[in-house]
């Protein structure tokens, strides 16, 4: 090698020394500048001044891990009142306030530890809880619908009526209060006073749960959440159903409105759940020589069901209609205090809800001596397990058949 290209090798390697060290200083100082930037809670006004937007303010600059351009402001997508008149707007700017200080003091710990990670998360971390709860809520429909409202209202009691609640916020810690908190609060559903039961309390921790996994399937949340938190333990109850002689005795007294006792009458005949006589339509009834049958989709499991109609319930449905018509179009929405008014009128203290009907009716098959996989198939239930709770009464079926079993062993001799 000539020396003048030696010369300019080392000339060259000179150069990329300088340049190594001179990345690494900045490295250095960009670090340095990382620790000292300071997290500031600011507002913005939006919608003409009448509210306010939260962000935060970093000075000097964080270098976003992604795009590697400096970032000032961090939007955290909670709005304020610029004025507010009411006390409850008050509080409400005072809750949403405390929640994005939170953030601010969380954020401050983070950009000292040198690094802006949390800019990548930003979009999911402060993405409203509450929001996308009431998102998934209204996708339901029904009583499963009403089970969300009812979760909602508790959710938002034990936020102390808080409209916002960061995903960055939502941590075991909160599920496992919420869970506990459930079952110290009044059943609105009911609307009578009574606190909620422990079995409605595990239902609505479930649904509570089921938006949980929802977020952790959509990234908004890092951790299944609803998979580290345990369910509220339930309680053994009786399942509560008609004798008989009380259905005869219901089919006897009046109750208003009519369409009410009609679909009552047809669910004990049949085993439907609510939800399905809600929607049934005539186009679902069908006609074979002289049997009918329905042949429905199941609202609940989505499931395909085929169901024979005897007689009586053919009966319940009234005159046929055209295919859209709904048999039980006008069954109130609220169901309890109708029927709480009709079982008092009959005579019957127990305390019966719609869904009773359909355990009545699962019991009249079984006193007749249906087997536990048919009455299975004739409630739709995907788990013969499901259908076992009705096991205590097969049993004494066969009890009260062995006691038939009888000898005369007086001339017995051992």
């Amino acid at each position: 090698m000539s020396y003048g290209r030696q010369k300019r090798r080392k000339k060259s390697l000179k150069s990329a020394a300088k340049s190594a060290e001179k990345c690494q200083r900045m490295t250095i100082k960009d670090c340095n500048d990382m620790k000292q930037t300071k997290v500031t809670l600011r507002e913005k006004p939006i919608k003409g001044g009448a509210m306010l937007s939260l962000y935060l303010d970093y000075y000097p600059a964080v270098t976003h891990p992604e795009t590697g351009k400096p970032t000032r402001r961090e939007f955290l997508n909670i709005h304020v009142e610029a004025k507010p008149r009411t006390a409850a707007q008050r509080h409400e700017n005072a809750n949403k306030r405390a929640v994005a200080e939170k953030i601010r003091a969380r954020r401050q710990v983070e950009v000292a530890d040198g690094g802006a990670d949390f800019l990548i998360k930003q979009q999911a971390t402060n993405v409203d809880f509450l929001a996308f709860f009431r998102s998934e809520m209204n996708r339901r429909t029904g009583e499963t619908r009403r089970g969300y409202e009812a979760v909602y209202t508790c959710l938002l009691a034990y936020l102390n009526g808080a409209e916002t609640f960061p995903f960055s916020d939502l941590n075991r810690q909160f599920c496992e209060g919420f869970r506990d908190y459930l079952p110290t609060q009044k059943n609105q559903r009911a609307g009578d006073g009574r606190l909620i039961t422990t079995n409605s309390a595990n239902a609505y921790f479930k649904d509570f749960k089921a938006v949980l996994r929802t977020a952790y399937k959509k990234e908004l949340i890092e951790k299944d959440l609803a998979a580290l938190v345990e369910n509220i333990k339930t309680e053994k109850t009786e399942r509560e159903f008609l004798t008989t002689d009380e259905v005869q005795r219901l089919i006897e007294t009046p109750c208003h409105p009519d369409t009410l006792k009609r679909a009552a009458l047809f669910s004990i005949c049949t085993g439907l759940r609510i939800s399905d006589v809600r929607k049934l339509t005539w186009g679902e009834v069908k006609q074979d020589g002289g049997r009918c049958f329905l042949q429905y989709r199941q609202k609940k499991t989505g499931n395909p069901e085929i169901l024979p109609l005897q007689p009586v319930a053919v009966q319940m449905l009234g005159e046929r209609a055209a295919d859209e018509v709904k048999p039980f179009e006008g069954v109130p929405k609220l169901i309890t205090p109708y029927l709480r008014k009709w079982m008092s009128a009959a005579g019957i203290t127990k305390h019966i809800t719609f869904h009773c009907f359909r355990h009545t009716a699962a019991t009249l098959l079984i006193e007749r001596g249906v087997d536990i996989y048919t009455v299975q198939k004739i409630l739709g239930h995907t788990d013969v397990h499901t259908t076992q709770i009705y096991s205590h009464l097969i049993d004494d079926k066969k009890r009260a058949a062995m006691e038939t079993i009888n000898f005369d062993l007086t001339e017995y001799k051992r």
